[in-house]
């Protein structure tokens, strides 16, 4: 379930450019003017199966750690509704047909040939791990936390196979869309997924990772980001979610709240408490000692799950097939 980019209001979703509605006010804030809103009653998906532990574990220098798990089914209503919304990530059911003309390729073919990340070459599966990270940790940060995640990463690669550089998820919350408050939050997180791994140290390591590489991401590619999501509404004119984005380009004359965030994304048996509570946010740097930049704002989440690659598979292969 998404929700009111105004006024957070669960029951109204957010419609980015894969979600479809019909315009109107939402009740709550009564907000028209940057976010279309469509009521929606309760529908189970996916992230009924990403489920907190309540289990919290704290790093050696004191960050808690939040632990999830995702206890994904075989249920058909809710492998195809993810289905949908990975293809849509890569292309939107309404240009397939028109970017298909010429290839003499059917909707599956096109897909599988031209779009999703080639699980023939090297580096294809480990790009459909990473991209299915992000796209679960863009998921809960929206649906969840109450942010705009903006999915632009997926369909522009020029290299299907290779991974798109860049922060990995990006989101944004402003308490008033026509109206700039010091309050208003840019939530910068880094995902790292090894889906196939049993290693017993496999979560301090993905964790870590994520943290060195959320460093980088603080001050430094943020405005990178940033710029290139406001080309690429620039480029299709829409100019409500460019007016979301510039303001959050210039923190010194419009400050607002930063946060960073790190999670891993790991198989089950990889997930080793005596291993997760010796990660460090002290690993940022040259110097060992360098913590994180951000640290006094940053999350940190690890999620787990059970034949993970085999969904991955599952959910690209499922998405060909009933586009």
């Amino acid at each position: 379930m998404k929700i009111c980019h105004s006024c957070h209001s669960k029951g109204y979703f957010i419609l980015d450019e894969f979600n479809f509605g019909t315009e109107g006010i939402c009740p709550i804030c009564n907000n028209i003017n940057e976010v279309k809103h469509v009521q929606s009653d309760y529908i189970k998906n996916h992230l009924d199966w990403l489920q907190d532990t309540g289990k919290t574990l704290t790093t050696i220098d004191g960050i808690p750690i939040k632990i999830f798990e995702l206890k994904h089914t075989s249920d058909e209503a809710i492998l195809s509704s993810w289905a949908k919304d990975f293809r849509n990530h890569y292309c939107l059911d309404k240009y397939i047909d028109d970017l298909r003309v010429g290839t003499g390729k059917s909707r599956r073919e096109y897909l599988n040939d031209i779009v999703f990340p080639d699980s023939s070459t090297h580096s294809g599966p480990a790009t459909k791990s990473g991209d299915f990270g992000e796209i679960l940790v863009s998921d809960y940060i929206e649906s969840v936390l109450g942010y705009w995640t903006p999915r632009t990463r997926f369909s522009e690669r020029q290299n299907r196979s290779n991974p798109t550089q860049g922060v990995d998820v990006l989101g944004l919350k402003m308490l008033d869309s026509n109206n700039q408050s010091p309050n208003d939050e840019l939530l910068i997180y880094e995902v790292k997924a090894k889906l196939t791994s049993n290693a017993k140290d496999e979560s301090k390591k993905r964790l870590e990772i994520a943290i060195k590489d959320s460093a980088k991401d603080f001050n430094v590619r943020n405005a990178e980001s940033l710029n290139a999501l406001k080309r690429y509404y620039m480029i299709r004119q829409q100019r409500d979610k460019m007016k979301i984005i510039q303001r959050f380009q210039n923190p010194t004359d419009n400050p607002y709240i930063e946060l960073s965030g790190a999670s891993a994304i790991i198989l089950t048996k990889s997930l080793k408490d005596d291993y997760i509570c010796q990660v460090s946010t002290s690993v940022c740097g040259k110097e060992s000692n360098e913590s994180h930049p951000n640290k006094s704002n940053l999350q940190l989440i690890i999620i787990s799950g059970d034949n993970l690659m085999d969904l991955v598979h599952h959910l690209y292969e499922r998405g060909a097939n009933e586009a």
